[in-house]
């Protein structure tokens, strides 16, 4: 507990450098500040005072000591200020609790947006970038039960699972936050800046690297401790082998908080992450009700990806276009969105959309290479 924590910072330019001080862990500041409880007396405390706290080095009390580079976090907060940014502080009273109590939380955050968002239950939603239509699907059939039960959906603002997961949120109305691994003043990846933008307006966006910080590949890692801690679960729809969403993950497992994975076929590189998240002991999702009743929430079994596939479909179900594509599918034979393109007089937006719709009712099945194949 901190001991002299008022509910506010006083100095948020030397909460700004303390955060960005360079070579010292963020475990170390932590301790730091829990033991001083005021980001202005860690600079002024004596370098053998400071060697006697949460064990540094002599080099590091030294260097703390002597730190002279506070006007550019005095320009970094006018600009935050400018911009109508929030900053947070591991002091304040608004400083989300779910990160203050992780291993190594960040000394301070820079939120744009609506910071109630940052109180709601909520559910991380990460996958891969290159996402596949399966991926997407379970998204978006996920994704509105939570809404409903009045979770804010966390990810990280990448392409695929992340931005399919913020899509899908918004449009059932619901609360999204998305944390960065990049500066606020960025926009990455530039096709989301409409859709970061709609965040900002129904929930937030979250980071802790300064405003003009670049999305170095260093920094992914980093925020996705974040990610982890700000929810109540993990739930990884699609990831490779190498994803970066194992990490999160990993950290989610560190801190303590439900995993869970969509099980993938075992043939698909998509899915070789997830498949060993399940090996390894992450709750096995097949509906909604999965995650609700590791989570301690009671709500009705619904919305099943397991569910039997059914022996046929109703046709009131199906438009014109969409029979078009249904009647062009076979049992025996995979086509690609292109190939159904070239056999149906319907735009490739609306061939997607029909696939969807028949694969979210177990009419069609992807295959390998995002082809698709009738049940």
């Amino acid at each position: 507990m901190v001991r002299t924590m008022k509910g506010f910072c006083k100095s948020p330019v030397h909460a700004l450098a303390f955060h960005h001080f360079q070579n010292l862990s963020f475990y170390k500041k932590k301790l730091l500040i829990e033991e001083i409880g005021d980001f202005q007396k860690i600079f002024e405390t004596p370098v053998s005072s400071l060697q006697k706290m949460s064990d540094l080095s002599a080099e590091e009390a030294y260097r703390i000591q002597n730190y002279k580079e506070f006007h550019r976090f005095e320009v970094e907060l006018s600009n935050i200020q400018k911009k109508g940014i929030h900053l947070i502080t591991y002091l304040d009273k608004k400083f989300p609790e779910k990160i203050r109590h992780i291993y190594d939380p960040p000394m301070a955050i820079c939120v744009q947006g609506q910071l109630p968002a940052l109180q709601q239950p909520s559910l991380a939603v990460v996958g891969s970038r290159q996402a596949s239509f399966y991926g997407k699907s379970v998204t978006t059939k996920l994704i509105p039960d939570f809404i409903e039960a009045g979770f804010a959906i966390v990810s990280g603002g990448a392409r695929g699972i992340d931005t399919q997961a913020h899509r899908i949120a918004l449009e059932n109305g619901g609360t999204t936050i998305s944390i960065l691994g990049c500066g606020l003043n960025q926009v990455y990846p530039m096709e989301n800046k409409d859709l970061f933008q709609r965040i900002s307006q129904h929930g937030c966006l979250v980071s802790e690297f300064s405003l003009c910080a670049f999305p170095s590949k260093q920094n992914f890692p980093q925020r996705n401790r974040l990610i982890s801690a700000l929810s109540d679960g993990v739930l990884v729809v699609e990831a490779g082998k190498k994803s970066g969403s194992l990490i999160t993950a990993r950290f989610a497992l560190e801190q303590g908080k439900e995993v869970f994975a969509i099980p993938g076929p075992i043939l698909s590189h998509h899915y070789e992450g997830t498949n060993h998240l399940l090996q390894d002991g992450a709750t096995l999702v097949c509906d909604s009700s999965d995650i609700f009743l590791a989570l301690g929430i009671d709500k009705k079994k619904n919305r099943s990806l397991c569910k039997d596939l059914p022996s046929s479909f109703e046709k009131e179900d199906l438009n014109s276009e969409d029979e078009k594509i249904w009647n062009t599918l076979t049992q025996g034979i995979s086509y690609s969105v292109d190939e159904i393109g070239s056999m149906v007089d319907v735009q490739v937006p609306q061939i997607q959309e029909t696939l969807m719709k028949l694969s979210l009712h177990g009419y069609i099945k992807e295959v390998h290479g995002k082809k698709f194949v009738k049940n």
